[in-house]
């Protein structure tokens, strides 16, 4: 994620970021993709199974 602005006094705005709000944001990130990644697994392998059954 981006937690920087572009322009003038870039530098002071990425250093008075709080670390706190950025664990946070990679943590919904993470837990995003984790949720997205079982989704598609389950979806293929139901997919799959039906698939299988119907040979």
């Amino acid at each position: 994620g981006v937690v920087n602005v572009g322009g003038f006094m870039e530098y002071l705005v990425l250093q008075n970021t709080r670390l706190s709000l950025v664990m946070q944001m990679a943590k919904v990130i993470s837990d995003g993709l984790i949720h997205s990644c079982q989704e598609f697994f389950r979806s293929s392998r139901l997919l799959e199974e039906e698939t299988t059954s119907l040979i």
